[in-house]
């Protein structure tokens, strides 16, 4: 499943319309278009006014389709951000599980910016026995930052979510080496 493809299916078409249009808005590199996406590219690129927006656009610098999907997933609550080098997030992780789940989580261990495989497969065995999957994509297009998923396993109806993004296995290959879409 592309990541476009998931976006639908966790946001509906309404939501996904709203996406597509502010993608459309990304594409025209229109310095006016900033107050439309100021609230995503807050998450996702380090522009924080039409001022930097607009320095962005001049330097030639883009932002990928997909990394703008998922600031759009984040902004509409469907994922949570975080950044790799934040001081400690386990609690802004286990509030997003809860809240997205109903699961509390115990035990998924520190985070470890080395080694951020662990923390991700700890946080799917606390998920697991609830029928949720994680899923996390990472990027290190502006900074090293993860979008983490939590979608109940139904939902996905057995299918994995393929993404140059994706950082834990799908399963088909058994390693952590990226996805890219369309594989």
């Amino acid at each position: 499943m592309t990541l476009t493809k998931f976006s639908r299916l966790l946001t509906g078409d309404s939501e996904y319309q709203n996406a597509q249009y502010l993608l459309t808005r990304l594409h025209s590199r229109n310095v006016s278009a900033y107050d439309e996406l100021s609230h995503i590219l807050k998450i996702i690129a380090p522009v924080f006014s039409a001022e930097e927006y607009a320095a962005f656009l001049t330097e030639g610098s883009y932002i990928s389709d997909e990394l703008f999907l998922l600031g759009c997933l984040t902004a509409h609550g469907q994922c949570l951000e975080i950044g790799a080098f934040d001081e400690d997030f386990r609690e802004t992780v286990a509030a997003f599980a809860a809240q997205r789940s109903g699961v509390t989580l115990e035990n998924t261990g520190a985070f470890d910016p080395e080694d951020p495989e662990a923390f991700f497969e700890a946080l799917q065995e606390a998920v697991d026995p609830f029928a949720f999957s994680l899923v996390v994509f990472a990027s290190e297009d502006f900074f090293e930052q993860f979008f983490l998923f939590l979608v109940p396993a139904d939902k996905l109806q057995g299918e994995s979510v393929v993404s140059e993004y994706r950082m834990i296995p799908d399963g088909t290959d058994g390693t952590n080496s990226p996805q890219t879409e369309g594989a």
